[in-house]
């Protein structure tokens, strides 16, 4: 019977193997890893299931984040003033009132001096808009919630 040896190639082969499959394995785990957190979309809820603005009842809230919606004033223009107040600070408010099937395009809130507080004006009646729907972006990612509202 021949003795046959391995060629270098092979040899190398099986020396660098291991230590292939260890840095191919670290680098799948760092590649593999969800979004980072600006990127994740968590859901509002509505507090009571609906957002009564006449009574400045309107709040929406996630497991760490809490926002108020409310009717600053409302002139006899038809106007109103929509304020929103938050326990973190907020990168940008979006605001939207429509129908429940009308996909009306939102309104950017502008921020008062403070991220935790935002205000838009409404030139229309709010008792025209049965629904109100939000977009709010954080540290931690943007959250989205809706509900009816009553006036």
């Amino acid at each position: 019977m021949a003795n046959k040896t391995l060629n270098p190639q092979l040899k190398v082969a099986i020396l660098i193997a291991p230590f292939l499959f260890i840095i191919g394995f670290i680098a799948m785990e760092y590649f593999a890893q969800d979004d980072p957190p600006g990127n994740v979309l968590h859901q509002l809820h509505a507090v009571n299931e609906r957002c009564d603005l006449s009574n400045n009842d309107c709040t929406f809230s996630n497991a760490d984040l809490q926002i108020s919606v409310t009717l600053e004033e409302q002139l006899e223009s038809g106007s109103s003033r929509l304020r929103l107040l938050s326990q973190q600070d907020l990168g940008g408010v979006a605001i939207a009132l429509t129908d429940i099937d009308d996909d009306a395009a939102p309104i950017t809130m502008i921020s008062e001096d403070d991220p935790r507080q935002w205000s838009v004006n409404i030139h229309a009646p709010l008792t025209i808009f049965p629904y109100l729907r939000l977009v709010v972006r954080s540290e931690k990612g943007l959250y989205f919630g809706e509900a009816p509202v009553d006036m």
